[in-house]
């Protein structure tokens, strides 16, 4: 599913000032996901392709820029992946459609 890769400043519901804020969104910056494929070592890449990669972002989702940067990092590294692109954005409605999409994905990947 979609998520909240990196620091994005531009968000402007989030108060940087706030110690708790800025504290949680450096936590979300020091372990961002895209960093963490593209360093990845050739070990790594191959314990990547054992995960069944299921990726659903809105096209109006504040985070499709960075979740497309992990799709392409994915793809560099030769981890296979699903990708969804559908129309909406990071709200409610759209992640309760997507619940119809990675839960029958979810139970072939455990049943294999």
């Amino acid at each position: 599913m979609s998520g909240y890769f990196s620091r994005n400043e531009t968000l402007g519901w989030i108060n940087f000032d706030d110690p708790v804020q800025r504290k949680v969104h450096q936590l979300v910056e020091d372990n961002n996901c895209v960093r963490l494929v593209r360093n990845s070592t050739p070990e790594q890449v191959e314990a990547m392709k054992t995960v069944r990669w299921f990726i659903d972002c809105g096209d109006d989702d504040f985070c499709y820029d960075i979740n497309i940067e992990l799709v392409a990092a994915l793809r560099e590294k030769g981890v296979p992946y699903e990708l969804w692109i559908r129309d909406g954005g990071h709200t409610w409605i759209y992640w309760n459609t997507a619940l119809y999409l990675a839960l029958p994905f979810v139970t072939r990947a455990f049943g294999n």
